[in-house]
């Protein structure tokens, strides 16, 4: 027996570290390496998490305390066929796999650590396929030819699988003499992201390319509808003939935005002479007048309309002449009018009559090109009421408290002022009453003058508008002016007027607080208004914060221990942080220090259920490996292992009498918990007929049905714990738990 302890080299989990911090530096963050260290040795050493799990778990909870966007990649394990070959169509992300497969694309490396990329197909389907420069002793894969590939690992991109070749996967040649018959065409409407095996399409519309990388993009059709495609750029491929009919083979299906689209690049197609394809197509401009229609009753198609030019927006594309709102006293929809020397802006204000404007649907919202319409002003029109429109005379004031889209006249006090992100912004911030606080924003216009931070203000008709749930002014087209003499306006979550007692990191919540912290990292500032920003910590875990340019205050100095009394705590994608801008902050004596520890969740509940393999375990003694062995000492990646380490857990189902929760305790956090120590666990397991299975079994009798508090963090649906202990509780509230506990499911940890 192996009773060495498990512990994946340093040097190993330093690489994952620099790789991590590599990733999250391109995006113009500093990280906090020792934080991203500690995190991967608690997750491979103390819980056994696979290495690639433990970076990729590490790497997504950096991002979102970045607020740095991510693509969700799942690892769902199946299990292995008869014969170790898997289809393509039954892969699944975190796999290593074999397949039997042939070459059916190849494409132009992106970057020097990428020696081959394509397409691989067998009966079943296709995937993308990467194989890495490293991986040198894999010799260059050839078009058509078939390969038995050992080894590859399972990749996910938008939940979308893909075959990574590494220098630990093997590629034999497949002599016999083997054939794979083209799948039937798959219409667009069945398509998902991946690769298409086969379409017939029609070419039926060619778009402007707006990359000098496009060599060709429009639309193809079938009977189930239509799809963008694009072609890049690329030596020996040819455009499409519009009109013509295609079969498709291996294109990529993408998505963007919510919508799919082909790349071709991947594919292979020939043209169908023989074949036409009946494809829904709008209805041609008509060449006569159309009635008036109302905003209200547009649809897809062609019509007439008498709108008024309400708003004007930014044109985000060079070939864009003209977007904006056009509206009556049904509604309102948005309007392009795309560069063309045959057409004339339209001027803000004005009521036009449009004749035979193509109306388009995007993500659910019907549009308005005027390419292909005749416009002209309505004289002695302007006055046309339109819906939504500010209402000619002032509105009663309203608290922030009751507001709703629309119009309202409020009387607040300007609370922050927050830095523009857009050229056309002149000013943006928080406005507060008794209330309750909303955002603000003033757009560059000649008649309108900045509001002054702290002053109070009568808003007359100002504009409410409501974006991901969250309402938010418009002040342009509103009137306002200062109240004098009203300053002390109190101001719902205003700072309190006499300090707050300490609170740890772990109890902060929304609102104000005061802090006994270490100044624990210092980050770059993102922004030329801030002045400082990084990591406070104290025992209980650590939180980010910012203190914003302002001639009353100083920077903080790393390494110092500070008392901050009455600081704003904020929250954002669900992530707290502290601003110090109205807080008092003094550094301790320079010899204080603080003992940093990381925020952890707290659990508490009874224990249903003991899951199966919990104990003693036995783990693969491969470097970087560390799965937990069958019964038959075989590791899913490296097979038989004999001189395997052992392991001492307790997966779990701990019930809190509304939800239960998946927990895992790693050895040291069993060993305090159960009483019994890993050499206590191996002699017991040699002594005993049940083997292992009598550690289990004690664990169960020792545990089940014990109230206890767990101190840890959710690890995708899994509670990693980080220490845990008993507590007392009324017997019938047991009995009632545990009266539930038939009805639980174990969760099973990934190994």
């Amino acid at each position: 027996m192996n009773l060495l302890e498990i512990n994946m080299d340093q040097n190993q989990i330093q690489q994952i570290t620099d790789r991590i911090s590599h990733k999250l530096e391109s995006k113009g963050v500093s990280p906090d390496r020792q934080s991203i260290t500690d995190k991967l040795s608690s997750y491979i050493n103390e819980f056994g998490v696979v290495p690639y799990e433990a970076e990729r778990k590490v790497l997504s909870d950096q991002m979102r305390l970045f607020d740095i966007p991510e693509d969700d990649v799942s690892s769902a394990p199946s299990s292995v066929p008869e014969g170790g070959v898997y289809s393509l169509s039954d892969i699944q992300p975190g796999e290593w796999v074999t397949v039997e497969v042939k070459v059916v694309s190849l494409q132009t490396p992106s970057s020097p650590s990428i020696a081959q990329t394509g397409v691989l197909a067998d009966s079943s389907g296709a995937v993308r396929f990467v194989v890495f420069s490293k991986a040198s002793e894999i010799p260059p894969l050839e078009l058509e030819q078939w390969y038995r590939i050992e080894s590859a690992v399972v990749d996910s991109f938008r939940e979308v699988p893909s075959l990574k070749l590494h220098s630990g996967s093997r590629v034999t040649p497949i002599t016999d003499d083997r054939s794979l018959m083209p799948a039937p065409p798959v219409s667009l409407s069945e398509l998902t992201p991946g690769v298409a095996a086969s379409v017939q399409v029609k070419f039926v519309e060619e778009w402007e390319a707006r990359s000098d990388r496009i060599l060709q993009t429009g639309l193809v059709a079938d009977g189930s509808g239509k799809m963008k495609f694009i072609l890049w750029k690329d030596e020996g491929r040819e455009k499409l003939t519009l009109g013509s009919v295609y079969n498709i083979f291996y294109a990529s299906v993408d998505t963007f935005g919510g919508r799919l689209s082909l790349t071709l690049n991947s594919g292979v197609w020939m043209e169908d002479e023989d074949t036409e394809i009946a494809v829904p197509v709008v209805a041609p401009a008509p060449k006569g007048d159309l009635p008036v229609t109302s905003v209200r009753d547009l649809h897809v198609g062609y019509v007439t309309v008498q709108v008024k030019f309400v708003e004007e927006w930014e044109s985000r594309s060079e070939r864009m002449l003209q977007t904006g709102l056009l509206g009556d006293e049904t509604g309102r929809i948005k309007f392009v009018l795309w560069k063309d020397d045959t057409k004339e802006k339209l001027v803000p204000g004005k009521v036009y009559l449009i004749k035979n404007a193509k109306v388009a649907e995007y993500n659910g919202r019907l549009s308005l090109s005027l390419n292909s319409a005749e416009y002209l002003v309505v004289d002695g029109a302007d006055d046309m009421v339109v819906q939504g429109a500010a209402p000619s005379s002032p509105l009663p004031v309203t608290n922030i408290r009751d507001l709703s889209v629309g119009f309202a006249s409020l009387h607040v006090k300007f609370v922050e002022e927050w830095e523009s992100r857009s050229e056309r912004m002149l000013q943006t911030g928080l406005l507060g009453d008794e209330t309750g606080r909303i955002k603000f924003v003033l757009w560059k216009d000649d008649t309108k003058e900045k509001l002054v931070p702290g002053k109070v203000y009568l808003i007359k008709n100002a504009k409410v508008a409501e974006y991901n749930g969250r309402l938010s002014l418009s002040l342009n087209s509103a009137e306002y002016l200062v109240v004098d003499g009203a300053d002390d306006m109190v101001v719902q979550g205003a700072a309190p007027s006499s300090p707050l007692p300490v609170t740890n990191i772990r109890d902060l919540s929304v609102g104000f607080a005061s802090l006994h912290v270490k100044f624990v990292e210092e980050w770059e500032s993102r922004s030329e208004r801030m002045l400082q920003t990084g990591l406070l910590g104290d025992e209980t875990g650590r939180i980010k914060f910012v203190l914003w340019k302002d001639d009353t205050k100083e920077k903080l100095e790393p390494g110092r221990v500070y008392h901050i009394t009455n600081a704003k705590v904020d929250e954002y994608n669900g992530r707290l942080s502290v601003v110090l801008n109205s807080a008092v902050y003094e550094a301790d004596d320079p010899a204080a220090d603080i003992a940093v520890g990381t925020v952890l969740d707290s659990y508490a509940g009874t224990i249903v259920q003991i899951s199966g393999g919990s104990g003693l375990v036995k783990r693969c003694p491969v470097e970087g490996c560390n799965r937990v062995l069958s019964r038959q000492n075989f590791c899913p990646i490296h097979e038989i292992q004999n001189n395997y380490n052992y392991d001492l857990r307790i997966k779990a189902v701990l019930d809190d009498g509304q939800k239960a929760y998946n927990v895992l305790m790693g050895r040291e956090v069993t060993e305090a918990l159960t009483g019994m120590t890993m050499d206590q666990a191996i002699d017991l397991a040699s002594e005993s007929p049940l083997g292992l299975e009598e550690v289990q079994a004690q664990f169960t009798e020792k545990l089940c049905g014990r109230y206890v508090r767990c101190f840890g963090n959710d690890f995708e649906g899994r509670i990693l714990v980080k220490s845990a202990e008993f507590i007392h509780l009324d017997p019938s509230v047991t009995a009632e738990l545990m009266n539930r506990a038939g009805s639980v499911s174990g969760g099973e940890i990934n190994e």
